[in-house]
């Protein structure tokens, strides 16, 4: 995530895996945070169901399944991005059946969504997806 702290400070970048610490990074500065140990009050997630891996065929740039998994992640990662300030990027990778292709969904409160399937980007219409 890119965290826009106003046009004074540097955007702040913070890497939250699954597994390991935090990291924090302002400027040169990077500093790693045991998240456990955080004392500040948990976001309230939208409607994120566990999916199984996404079955991609990297050659084509092609997600087979499961259908509607790709639209329903993007709606989550889309209402999680306007709980963060101005122009905070909010990126969120998710796994697939090829572990060196993952499926990344990016997004900016105002602007389309970003979906990548390992190094291919493609810019999602304004409206998508679908309410």
């Amino acid at each position: 995530m890119l965290l826009d702290q106003g046009a004074e400070l540097p955007v702040l970048v913070v890497e939250c895996p699954a597994v390991g610490p935090v990291i924090l990074g302002e400027g040169e500065q990077v500093v790693q945070l045991d998240a456990d140990r955080l004392a500040a009050e948990p976001l309230l997630l939208p409607d994120v169901r566990a999916l199984p891996p996404f079955e991609v065929d990297a050659v084509r740039a092609e997600i087979t399944a499961p259908l509607g998994g790709v639209e329903h992640q993007a709606r989550a990662v889309r209402e999680l991005a306007e709980a963060f300030p101005g122009r905070s990027v909010l990126s969120v990778q998710f796994a697939t059946t090829d572990v060196e292709t993952p499926l990344t969904i990016a997004v900016r409160t105002g602007d389309p969504l970003v979906l990548a399937l390992g190094v291919e980007e493609f810019e999602m219409p304004a409206d998508w997806p679908p309410a």
